[in-house]
């Protein structure tokens, strides 16, 4: 029996999607409000791509955003217009989908549809299920199904006018250096209250020029890159470490990301440029993509490189620390391991998370700012977290590093994300 799907065009994609890839039906209606006529266009042209060829998919536009009247009168042409399909072709089934538009729009639309005797469905990613419900809505009718990985990263991003370009974790030698210090990577981690200072001073050695202070790396652009500063190879730590920034440091020497003698303990070495970046915060992202990996994650990118594709601006690329995509919700992780003293810096993170992700992260997206330290200084701590919440944006601080794992695993089973 043909299907023909009915769906009202979101401004999160992700809703209409689901359903559609995991349901393949033969027709697809694409209602477009005047406000969603780009995003319907979007969408229909992801659907020829993904749907099985020959499928049958038609945007139809001009649906009213607001005015309720006119949004019935609109909803009930279109169910005369589906009675007509189903005289012309008797073995036609509709099917409504109640996820999409608005609320007015799916409460208006319902009475409508049940005119061509559609049957409702609803995607709700908290429990997992596509509802299959009758026209009537009578309990007997109800039936579910679980809700399959029909996105992954790519896939995710397109939806939302975005492409991944590329990740640092594609690469097959990135993984294995990943892999060779990844214990080092979770004890920085795991330790990472006891080690601030350390991590704090490590990060300003390497990123920071000051007076006759050379910085280790000096920035390049999007051509050239970072490099090796000649003139800032060698460096030295306030005082001579002991307890626990001694043992990092023994540790670190070892895996070779710095080079590091107890007979000169004030005195370091970085020869490699991969072993600067890694101390001056590339460890945190790695610890994110250890910790998203262990847990079994589908989708998995670290150092994730974005283009916009809306055409706002021309060639806008951003990166993501870690991004992650598992049964179709989206996990986004921002990391920080330089001190933050400064209000205005810590305002600017958030800023920048948000921004990056606002048209990313999509209706199932979720966010969190991993840092190595506390958010903030003493006195603007708290107005950073409450700032944080505002935004939706989830903080895991240095000394809750070490339950990254648990809190990924709560995220996986709920979808949420639980400080």
């Amino acid at each position: 029996m043909p299907q023909l799907h009915i769906t009202l065009v979101t401004g999160r994609p992700e809703a209409n999607l689901i359903p559609l890839l995991q349901l393949k039906p033969e027709r697809v209606c694409l209602v477009a409000s005047e406000r969603m006529t780009e995003a319907a266009e979007r969408l229909h042209l992801l659907l020829k791509d993904q749907l099985p060829a020959g499928t049958d998919i038609q945007v139809r536009k001009g649906l009213p955003d607001t005015e309720p009247q006119a949004i019935s009168q609109y909803a009930f042409a279109l169910a005369d217009e589906l009675e007509a399909s189903k005289s012309a072709d008797p073995g036609l089934a509709i099917t409504y989908d109640l996820t999409g538009g608005t609320k007015l729009m799916a409460l208006l639309f319902q009475e409508a549809m049940r005119c061509c005797d559609a049957e409702m469905i609803y995607t709700n990613s908290d429990t997992g299920c596509i509802y299959h419900m009758g026209a009537e809505l009578q309990p007997d009718s109800f039936r579910s199904e679980a809700i399959e990985s029909v996105l992954d990263a790519n896939l995710y991003l397109h939806a939302n006018g975005k492409r991944l370009l590329r990740s640092a974790s594609d690469e097959a030698a990135w993984q294995e250096q990943a892999r060779s210090r990844k214990a080092l990577t979770k004890h920085l981690a795991r330790h990472a209250a006891e080690l601030d200072g350390l991590t704090g001073q490590l990060n300003y050695l390497i990123q920071v020029s000051q007076g006759d202070k050379p910085a280790v790396i000096l920035e390049g652009d999007r051509q050239t890159g970072p490099r090796l500063n000649d003139q800032g190879w060698q460096q030295s730590l306030s005082h001579p470490p002991g307890g626990d920034w001694k043992k990092a440091l023994t540790l670190m020497n070892e895996v070779g990301v710095l080079e590091w003698s107890p007979s000169a303990p004030r005195e370091l070495r970085f020869p490699f440029l991969d072993g600067a970046l890694y101390l001056s915060g590339g460890w945190l992202e790695e610890y994110a993509w250890h910790c998203a990996r262990d847990a079994g994650l589908e989708d998995v990118h670290c150092s994730a490189q974005i283009l916009d594709e809306t055409g706002r601006k021309s060639d806008v690329r951003n990166e993501f620390d870690c991004l992650v995509v598992h049964r179709n919700r989206m996990l986004i992780f921002e990391c920080k391991t330089a001190r933050m003293k400064v209000e205005e810096r810590d305002q600017q993170v958030l800023h920048k998370l948000n921004s990056l992700t606002e048209q990313s992260a999509g209706l199932y997206g979720t966010r969190v700012l991993l840092t190595s330290g506390t958010f903030g200084s003493k006195e603007h701590r708290d107005t950073n977290l409450k700032r944080a919440q505002s935004m939706q944006v989830k903080v895991t601080e240095g000394a809750d590093l070490k339950q990254l794992p648990e809190r990924i695993k709560g995220w996986m089973e709920t979808g949420k994300w639980f400080v």
